[in-house]
C-alpha cells in the first residue's frame, strides 16, 4: 500500500460514521484500524515536513502573517467567512505579489516533488483485517462499505 492510499484510507474511516453497527468484532476492527492508520498518518506527515528545507519554512513564517492578515480584511469587509477555494486565490495572489515570490515559488515546488515521491511510496504497514463472514451480516451502507473495502479479506 502506497503511503497516499494510506492517507486516504484514514481519511475515508475518519469521515465515515460507523456508530450505527452493532458489532463488537467489526467496531474493535475499525478502532484497531483507526489507531495503527493514525500513527502511520503521523509518521508520513512528519517525513513530509522535514523534507521542507529551511528556507521555504523561513519564507512561509514571513509571509503566512500576511496572507491571513488579507483573509481577515476580506471577512470583515464581506461579513462573512471565505470558503477554501477563496482561501487559496487569495493565498496565490499575495504570494505572487511578494516581492520575493519567484524564490519561494521555485523552493514550492521542490518541496512538492519530495512530498509526491513520499506519497507515492510503498509501506510495510499491517493492517487489521475483516472477513466477508463478518461484514457480509453487517447492515453496510454504500459508504461504509467504500471506506472498508480495503479491510476485507
Amino acid at each position: 500500500m502506497k503511503n497516499s492510499e494510506i492517507i486516504e484510507l484514514t481519511e475515508k474511516l475518519f469521515r465515515t460514521g460507523f456508530s450505527d453497527i452493532r458489532n463488537g468484532k467489526f467496531q474493535y476492527a475499525i478502532a484497531k484500524n483507526k489507531d495503527i492508520l493514525r500513527r502511520e498518518v503521523k509518521i508520513i506527515e512528519s517525513s513530509i515536513d522535514a523534507a521542507k528545507s529551511e528556507q521555504l519554512v523561513k519564507l512561509q513564517e514571513e509571509i503566512r502573517p500576511v496572507i491571513l492578515a488579507k483573509f481577515e480584511e476580506v471577512e470583515k469587509t464581506g461579513k462573512r467567512v471565505l470558503s477554501q477555494p477563496e482561501r487559496i486565490e487569495i493565498e496565490d495572489r499575495t504570494i505572487r505579489e511578494w516581492d520575493k515570490s519567484n524564490e519561494y515559488i521555485t523552493l514550492f515546488e521542490e518541496f512538492l516533488k519530495l512530498r509526491a515521491d513520499i506519497h507515492a511510496q510503498d509501506s510495510q504497514l499491517e493492517l487489521f483485517y475483516m472477513t466477508t463472514e463478518l461484514t457480509d451480516q453487517l447492515p453496510l451502507n454504500e459508504a461504509q462499505m467504500n471506506a472498508i473495502f480495503q479491510l476485507i479479506k
